[in-house]
């Protein structure tokens, strides 16, 4: 628990900017700064970005208009995990994740949808990690942790590839 808290401390020191966090609510759309750079610009990075991070672009890409909004439908797999007997278990689950452009900024609008085990559709979502008072369910501290690094590791790297912290590096074979 502590390597997963210390690696999204590690993971985020250089970014600046509000990270998605799931609440009983759902997850609330940030607003993203990026100084410097226009919609076009950020729109067309976002479609370099999902050639690279996603397997299948092609597919996850869902609406597109241009320096407007991007809509992808993904599927996290492993994107939460639970402890069961001691066990870590992985467990998939798929979104929606809206990108809205502005001159200097970007709106990204994550929606968790159905979550999978073995193939099959379960019957809760992540709002069971929470109680009615927000807090999170102490047996499912494992499962709320690692949901919401799988989000903001999504938000990180698309962050990361508009500034140019990640570009797409060929290796020299």
């Amino acid at each position: 628990m502590k390597k997963i808290v210390l690696a999204l401390l590690i993971g985020f020191c250089g970014f600046a900017q509000e990270m998605p966090k799931i609440t009983k609510e759902g997850l609330v759309p940030i607003i993203v700064n990026v100084e410097g750079k226009t919609s076009t610009e950020i729109y067309a990075k976002t479609k370099e970005w999902i050639q690279t991070y996603y397997k299948n672009p092609s597919e996850v890409l869902k609406a597109d208009i241009p320096n407007e909004m991007i809509r992808i439908q993904g599927y996290a797999v492993d994107g939460y995990k639970t402890k069961n007997l001691g066990m870590v278990y992985g467990y998939d689950y798929d979104y929606t994740l809206e990108i809205e452009f502005k001159d200097g900024k970007y709106k990204y609008n994550y929606v968790v949808g159905q979550f999978w085990s073995l193939g099959k559709p379960v019957t809760y979502s992540y709002r069971y990690f929470i109680k009615d008072d927000g807090s999170i369910r102490k047996t499912q501290q494992l499962a709320y942790d690692t949901l919401n690094e799988t989000i903001n590791n999504t938000s990180l790297s698309l962050y990361n590839y508009i500034i140019g912290k990640t570009k797409n590096e060929k290796s020299d074979w």
